[in-house]
């Protein structure tokens, strides 16, 4: 099948899913046990253990030889375009969060606050910068090369951001 943004939010969901369900399942054995409880609890549990091994064959772990190499900070959070009374504490947490790379999510509540940023991050890609929106913002320490700025769905545009940097 095509990659299609409904797939890829219902296997980011799978986990929450599995977890609602056994919660449910145990909550149906509390009011009245039979076997048809307790299979749909197993498959449940099974679903969920199956969400944590995929995650953990997606993660990449550290190994011994990795301990010498250059380490990267990335800050990535949706702060929600309503959340406008927090622009100005938003900004200034980032600042000094001392990651190398932020990458920000409806960002419009930032815009205002830019300025603020620009001292510890005087790169970015968004609100203004290869785009008229603010909703994605990227902002870097160290110079962001070849950055553009692209549409994953009809749904939203402008919402992924790809850039280069060392």
């Amino acid at each position: 099948l095509h990659p299609h943004w409904m797939f890829a939010t219902l296997h980011s969901l799978q986990l929450h899913a599995a977890v609602a369900c056994s919660l449910s399942m145990l909550f149906a054995l509390a009011l009245h046990r039979n076997i048809v409880s307790l299979l749909l609890l197993a498959g449940s549990l099974a679903l969920a253990g199956h969400a944590v091994i995929m995650g953990r064959e997606y993660t990449g772990m550290a190994m011994e030889n990795d301990a010498n190499a250059p380490s990267f900070r990335l800050l990535s959070f949706n702060i929600l375009k309503e959340n406008e009374e927090n622009g100005e504490a938003i900004a200034r947490m980032i600042a000094n969060s001392g990651a190398d790379v932020v990458n920000i999510m409806e960002a419009e509540p930032l815009e205002a606050h830019l300025f603020l940023l620009g001292s510890s991050y005087p790169y970015h890609i968004g609100c203004g910068v290869l785009t008229a929106g603010c909703d994605q913002l990227m902002l870097s320490k160290t110079p962001l090369e070849r950055g553009t700025i692209r549409s994953l769905s009809t749904l939203f545009s402008d919402r992924f951001i790809l850039a280069e940097t060392e």
